[in-house]
């Protein structure tokens, strides 16, 4: 009985992270921008994507930073650069596999599998600041 409660409930520990994987999740949001980030297998890599949404009724330029917080420790992606994006009114960019036009990060399988399922570990879009 016990091998069949630890099965049980080690697919629905599958379904979940499959599904976390799959979704977006808001990161940042400010003066109608609004940034997430999704974790994504493409091309038998883990990998950090980003979409960002205009909701104004206007052009709107902005900068990000980002970094990784693990175990309540942070790391700057990219060595902390700002990072810089134009959008239309009412538009998004979002990365997809095979588009690493907002690709963040290639992740190690091992590290993925093991700390972002588990939720050790997750990106963190700070000092947003819209013009």
């Amino acid at each position: 009985m016990k091998k069949l409660i630890i099965f049980c409930l080690l697919i629905t520990s599958l379904g979940a992270f499959a599904q976390n994987e799959a979704e977006w999740t808001l990161s940042s949001q400010k003066s109608g921008v609004k940034v997430y980030v999704r974790y994504a297998s493409c091309d038998q890599q883990s990998k950090v994507y980003i979409k960002v949404q205009n909701t104004t009724g206007k052009e709107v330029s902005f900068t990000w930073k980002e970094h990784f917080v693990m175990q309540d420790r942070s790391a700057d992606v990219n060595s902390g650069d700002i990072k810089s994006l134009s959008l239309a009114a009412n538009t998004t960019a979002e990365g997809k596999c095979g588009d690493d036009q907002y690709l963040i990060l290639v992740v190690n399988p091992n590290d993925y599998v093991s700390m972002a399922g588990l939720g050790f570990w997750e990106l963190e879009i700070y000092e947003l600041k819209v013009q």
